[in-house]
């Protein structure tokens, strides 16, 4: 019945069942079901064991084919909690997938956190980059406006470029034979023959053996022919010279052709006749025969040059001397009442006290106005003068005895006072020796002790030293009379001098001034000397002799050939100024106008009188002074003849490539469309507006640093690095000072040109030496281990441009007088008169005159001591110019933290320029340094601003 039941309710089973109804049927069907389950379960579990190894990859294939744009897939390791979760109860399913979810939360959330925090990164990273990026484009937006006003300044200007002429075809000399006597130098001088291209050639006649004063026309000879101009070819010759007296017949000179273009030295003792068109020098000349534009009054009877004839000039101080006046001489036979005046003189001056010698009654010699005694005695008569009489002949223009006597006076300090208004001084067509006597009528010989108690002190000391001046500069001796005379007549006949030009530059590397190595500015690597350490040895430089025309450094080259890309522009935090290419100062523009003009500064409140003033080969302006006084000297006129005769002194022989005393435009020519002047006004404003132009009344310059550097490397390249990017740079020259070729490591990559210059020798005279590498007016004279902020090199550079005739620095140093003596002095004081040229602003024609013009025994002492050569600078620019010096900012002293070796750190620096400061005074004849009672800072420097205005600087 079981069996029906099973049937009826599952028909398949039923099936299976009725099909084996044997019991052994049946067992062999429950054996065979369960070998079949066993095996299906091991391959299930084989199966599933594949699957756990192949899922994970086989999932990111799955996920990467067909989910492409999803992110990936993160696998973690289930918690204790999340793999038991069938074991839990409901609640604690939910809060174990609550846990879950919160720590999944707090992971993403800290990730969150990093992804933030590295885009702030990048944003302030990007913030930083687009502050340099502003000013680096504020900077290319300026140097865009500078180029559109250059380019504006080059289409402006109209000028032709100008060529020098041809030379005129040659006459045949032997042909020419004009004798037309001339009543003026443009009639009687063929200018045919000294046209510019030319040039100034000079011919020289061979002396006679009968010249009267043989040695002394045999000194005059050598001198010319020492002369660049001189020439061996009288075809070419402009100027023919010769040494004459009175015993010599001028026809018989080869090329005399009545005297034509002929210059002739007398150093007989009477006038020369039939001198036809000649011009003459001599100190003889007869009654109505000199001429002011054709003849020089001189005496010649002078030694050669010696470098110790300083010693045998007088101080300009002590003030007082024992005579008011003094006279030594034999009276003029043609006044018998002259003295009878002088005894009149000395009577008024016992009454007040003035003691004052006339001696006229000479036992050597009676003849009129002969001089008394001998040159020693007069000497030492001339010493205890503050005055001296020199009466002019009546008999002549001029005489030996007089201008002998002119000469003595300047040798010992005497003021000449003149008795003529119309005798002919030396070069009194150039030189103003108003500045240096006092000329007075004969009628007002009464009147003469009253004049001479009204001189102030001031004056009679002036006066003193432009006496010396005149006398060092143009008469004390053969060498300086022979560049004298032919500055002269060059400047009579309007050709520029061809001396003292630049100084020739031998390039350091090779041919080639720029470093073979550059590296971009960053810390300095020098296997020899950079080993990881700060310290680094310093040899103390030797005692050279002066040196002669610089050399390069690298071969032939000033520039180092190994150069490397320079790094990322650094732009400060304040801006300077606009980075400008390269632009020289105009040079050698005053060749023609400095030559031209002759200005009388009339100190006189009176109206001159109406009567006729002597005629000059040049124009003479006359310029009304507003007060009667000495400084009067000292205004630029517009003129420049007047300053480089009677001040500056250097232009002898020579066209100066700058001049100091350019005066400035008008103010209201920068502010005009016309740019062709090369102005760069500043605009209405505060400091954003003043940095962005150099304004300063002039057309737009630049400045040259020089480096001296010995032995110092690693401190050259960090120098050098510090002057990356400066505004208004032209170019760096680095002076080599040591005598071995420099090591073959790389120099730093300026904006501009680095030039190396090889001194051929050790001298610290070398700072101011003129090299031609130098084309800029301003020079930033520094020394190697000197750390200056950009900002204050430009300020002092805008100083400068307004004070360019006195030095303009940083350290200030002073003298004083401890006792008897006069000490060099770096302590702090109230005062200064020295500007160390370790970092100071000259201008370069004041290394002309360095070089080639102030006295050699000054260069000589710095190259014995190794030392003071910035003192001898600070004495020669005081002494051209009687000004102070002027300091910048407030730093005192600047020190180099890395150096550990310095000349000034030796102990006998400081007893050494206390040696130069009393040997220099002793040279000048007086100590020229002149005091200074301030500094000078920027206009805004600590004033309170409103918020909508910028200091012109941020810190000076």
């Amino acid at each position: 019945m079981s069996r029906r039941l099973s049937a009826s309710s599952n028909e398949g089973a039923s099936k299976l069942i009725l099909l084996d109804v044997h019991p052994r049927n049946r067992l062999a069907s429950v054996r065979l079901v369960r070998g079949f389950a066993l095996k299906l379960l091991f391959a299930l579990i084989i199966i599933v064991v594949i699957v756990a190894f192949a899922l994970p990859s086989f999932s990111g294939v799955l996920n990467e084919e067909l989910f492409p744009h999803h992110g990936p897939v993160l696998f973690r390791e289930a918690g204790e909690e999340e793999a038991c979760l069938w074991m839990l109860t409901n609640e604690e399913k939910r809060l174990s997938e609550t846990k879950r979810i919160l720590a999944s939360v707090r992971r993403d959330l800290l990730n969150a956190a990093r992804r933030l925090e590295t885009v702030n990164l990048e944003h302030e990273s990007i913030s930083k980059q687009l502050a340099d990026k502003r000013s680096e484009l504020k900077a290319i937006q300026l140097e865009i406006e500078e180029a559109v006003l250059l380019q504006k300044e080059l289409q402006d200007k109209n000028n032709v470029r100008l060529f020098l002429p041809l030379t005129p075809p040659q006459r045949d000399i032997a042909l020419d034979s004009r004798s037309v006597k001339g009543s003026s130098l443009e009639t009687a001088f063929d200018f045919s023959r000294c046209s510019i291209a030319s040039g100034f050639r000079l011919y020289v006649y061979d002396i006679e053996n009968t010249v009267a004063h043989f040695e002394v026309a045999q000194r005059y000879i050598q001198e010319f022919r020492r002369r660049v101009e001189w020439t061996e070819d009288a075809a070419i010759a402009c100027l023919f010279i010769a040494v004459v007296d009175e015993h010599t017949k001028l026809s018989s000179l080869p090329y005399f052709r009545s005297g034509t273009n002929h210059l002739l030295l007398n150093v007989g003792s009477k006038p020369l006749a039939n001198i036809s068109n000649a011009m003459v020098v001599s100190s003889e000349f007869a009654k109505t025969t000199f001429r002011s534009d054709f003849d020089t009054a001189l005496y010649l009877d002078v030694p050669e040059y010696r470098e110790d004839e300083w010693e045998n000039l007088p101080q300009l101080l002590p003030y007082f001397r024992k005579y008011l006046l003094s006279y030594s001489g034999v009276p003029p036979s043609e006044s018998f009442d002259l003295k009878a005046q002088l005894d009149g003189i000395a009577k008024l001056a016992s009454e007040s006290g003035d003691e004052i010698l006339f001696e006229m009654n000479c036992t050597t010699s009676r003849k009129s106005l002969a001089l008394c005694y001998d040159t020693e005695y007069r000497g030492a008569v001339l010493d205890d003068s503050m005055f001296v009489l020199i009466l002019a002949p009546q008999s002549s223009d001029s005489s030996s005895q007089f201008q002998q006597r002119l000469l003595e006076a300047l040798m010992h300090g005497a003021v000449p006072v003149i008795v003529s208004l119309s005798a002919p001084l030396p070069l009194s067509d150039l030189i103003d020796w108003r500045l240096a006597s006092y000329r007075i009528a004969p009628q007002r010989l009464p009147e003469l002790h009253f004049v001479l108690r009204s001189f102030a002190a001031a004056d009679i000391l002036e006066m003193r030293r432009k006496g010396r001046f005149f006398l060092q500069n143009y008469l004390v001796n053969t060498k300086v009379i022979t560049t004298t005379l032919l500055a002269a007549e060059r400047q009579r006949l309007g050709l520029p001098g061809t001396e003292h030009r630049p100084s020739a530059s031998t390039p350091l590397f090779g041919s080639s001034f720029v470093s073979p190595r550059l590296a971009a500015p960053g810390p300095p690597h020098f296997e020899e000397e950079y080993l990881g350490s700060e310290r680094q040895r310093l040899g103390l430089p030797g005692t050279e002799h002066r040196p002669s025309a610089s050399t390069p450094l690298f071969g032939s080259s000033f520039v180092s050939p190994r150069l490397a890309a320079p790094g990322p522009p650094h732009f400060e935090e304040e801006y300077l100024g606009p980075r400008e290419a390269p632009h020289d100062s105009p040079s050698f523009t005053h060749n023609f106008t400095s030559l031209q003009l002759v200005v009388v500064v009339w100190n006189n409140p009176e109206d001159p009188s109406d009567h006729a003033w002597p005629r000059l080969h040049v124009p003479v302006h006359f310029v009304k002074a507003t007060n009667n006084s000495l400084n009067n000297r000292f205004v630029p006129y517009d003129q420049y003849s007047y300053y480089l005769w009677n001040e500056f002194g250097a232009s002898l022989g020579a066209s100066l490539e700058y001049l100091a005393v350019e005066p400035p435009f008008p103010s209201e020519i920068e502010f005009g469309n016309d740019a062709s002047f090369g102005f760069r006004p500043i605009a209405p404003g505060s400091g954003v507006e003043f940095s962005a132009a150099i304004g300063g009344n002039r057309p737009r310059e630049q400045f040259t640093v020089l480096l001296l550097t010995y032995r110092r490397d690693t401190v050259l390249y960090a120098s050098l690095e510090r002057l990356n990017n400066l505004p208004y740079l032209n170019k760096v020259v680095v002076v080599w000072n040591n005598p071995e070729d420099p090591s073959d490591h790389a120099w730093p990559r300026l904006h501009v040109p680095v030039h190396f210059v090889k001194a051929t020798n050790n001298s610290l005279n070398n700072r101011f030496v003129p090299y031609d590498q130098i084309e800029t007016e301003a020079v930033l004279s520094l020394d190697d281990d000197i750390d200056l902020k950009q900002h204050e090199i430009i300020f002092a550079f805008r100083v400068w441009r307004e004070q360019r005739t006195k030095v303009v620095g940083f350290p200030a140093r002073h003298h004083a007088r401890y006792g008897t003596e006069m000490f060099y002095n770096s302590n702090h004081t109230c005062q200064y008169s020295m500007i160390l040229t370790g970092a100071a602003f000259i201008h370069k024609a004041y290394m002309y005159v360095y070089t080639y013009r102030m006295p050699q025994v000054i260069r000589a002492k710095v190259d014995e001591l190794m030392n003071c050569e910035d003192l001898a600078m600070n004495f020669l620019v005081s002494h051209l110019t009687r000004q102070p010096p002027v300091k910048t900012t407030s730093k005192w002293t600047l020190r180099c933290a890395t150096c550990s070796e310095m000349l000034s750190q030796d102990s006998s620096h400081f007893n050494e320029r206390h040696d130069c400061i009393r040997f220099f005074t002793r040279v000048y004849g007086y100590n020229p340094l002149l005091f200074s009672q301030f500094r000078v800072d920027s206009v805004l420097f600590k004033t309170r601003l409103p918020p909508n205005h910028q200091k012109c600087f941020k810190y000076v």
